[in-house]
């Protein structure tokens, strides 16, 4: 058979919401490449994958706060995310931005911690806390810089085209692709051309399922009913020169 290509569109795979693609007779894929990903900016800078805040107060219950979705600036993201907070726990909470520091400032009555994006915060680059720790118990809260674009990179991964060249650690049955770098403004389309090699297979593939991440939070990416296209390569042959030019 020697080095054949497939452009997979989530418009036409099996389920659109987690895409799949049935490949006739199981072909044998010695290698494989990601040759390109397109995907469109229509996810919103606060969406599914990062939603979150986890916070408590002097007790050991942990309120989740879930932030509407939708596409945020300085002015509107404050008060999305106070009531948000007040929604979970009634704590007279409040929210201001500064405009000099690029930090969010969060006020309540009563002390409370904001935990760490282990902890379940998937909104922790929205309001600039930490990633691993959890904030000091207190009735103020300021974190870092915000960034409200939500992610800056998608990762591309699969757990039906296995390579032994790239595996998450401790989750072996899930292979990163790509990491696409997000270039393009939003609302319009980041195209991504693999600079990378061909990755070890070396067996039968009777489907493709593919999934887009945000590299921050490991959470799906909702493209609001947009579809994102990938392109790969594969050849049964580990002497194709394709493969190895």
């Amino acid at each position: 058979m020697g080095y054949k290509e497939l452009l997979l569109d989530s418009s036409t795979s099996l389920n659109p919401s987690q895409p799949t693609w049935s490949l006739p007779s199981s072909p044998y894929m010695e290698m494989f490449k990601v040759l390109s990903v397109t995907i469109p900016g229509t996810f919103y800078g606060t969406g599914s994958q990062n939603d979150k805040v986890k916070f408590k107060t002097g007790t050991s219950t942990i309120y989740t706060a879930n932030i509407p979705h939708g596409q945020y600036n300085i002015t509107t993201f404050p008060s999305a995310l106070a009531a948000a907070m007040n929604d979970a726990l009634s704590n007279g909470f409040t929210a201001t931005y500064n405009d000099t520091t690029k930090q969010i400032t969060i006020d309540g009555n009563a002390p409370f911690s904001i935990l760490s994006l282990l902890s379940g915060t998937t909104a922790y680059r929205l309001i600039g806390s930490k990633k691993t720790d959890a904030s000091v118990s207190s009735k103020t809260f300021t974190g870092n810089s915000i960034d409200l674009n939500g992610t800056n990179s998608i990762i591309l991964t699969s757990n039906s085209l296995i390579s032994r060249d790239s595996t998450y650690i401790n989750a072996q049955n899930s292979n990163c692709l790509a990491l696409v770098p997000l270039t393009s403004p939003q609302n319009s389309l980041t195209y991504w051309v693999n600079p990378g090699g061909f990755l070890n297979v070396a067996s039968e593939c009777p489907y493709i399922n593919l999934q887009l991440l945000d590299a921050q939070t490991m959470m799906s990416i909702d493209l609001r009913g947009a579809s994102f296209q990938v392109s790969i390569g594969y050849t049964d042959d580990s002497d194709d020169p394709v493969t190895i030019s």
